[in-house]
């Protein structure tokens, strides 16, 4: 399949937790390569990080408000 699809010009991903999946633009894959490295970190455990804080923070704002 993977042939197949890359003989046709597109992209495959498998993934073991396909319905956890974003795509990012190019720009987007670019800016998290570049923070990821910033911060000594994979562009996963960036994201992770950026979400919990985004959401404890969040929470925090909630509690208060």
């Amino acid at each position: 399949m993977y042939k197949l699809v890359s003989a046709l010009g597109g992209k495959i991903s498998l993934t073991p937790k396909a319905n956890n999946y974003i795509k990012l633009s190019e720009e987007a894959t670019q800016l998290l390569t570049e923070l990821s490295e910033q911060a000594n970190t994979t562009p996963e455990e960036f994201l992770n990080s950026l979400i919990e804080k985004t959401y404890k923070d969040s929470v925090t704002v909630g509690a208060k408000g």
